[in-house]
């Protein structure tokens, strides 16, 4: 697989100890583009938070490990304008 640009800083890439062996873990479908991702565990979930332009943010978990199906977003905070 030949990724380049943007789209290469925000893969999730897992890697298996027991195999040895690496994975990319599907993300969400954002609805909004995000300027910048940052990636962490919630309640013992992969959990992504999305930043986007005027100061929005999208926080999103994975319920089920590795099932593109399972993110649900958590919350969407704005700002008032």
């Amino acid at each position: 697989m030949q990724l380049s640009g943007s789209y290469m800083k925000y893969l999730i890439v897992a890697f298996d100890l027991h195999s040895q062996s690496i994975a990319f873990v599907p993300q969400p479908e954002y609805t909004n583009k995000c300027v910048a991702k940052d990636l962490g565990i919630l309640d013992g979930c992969i959990c992504v938070v999305g930043y986007h332009v005027m100061f929005s943010v999208d926080v999103w978990v994975m319920m089920k490990y590795g099932v593109k199906e399972s993110w649900r977003k958590l919350i969407a905070l704005k700002t008032l304008a």
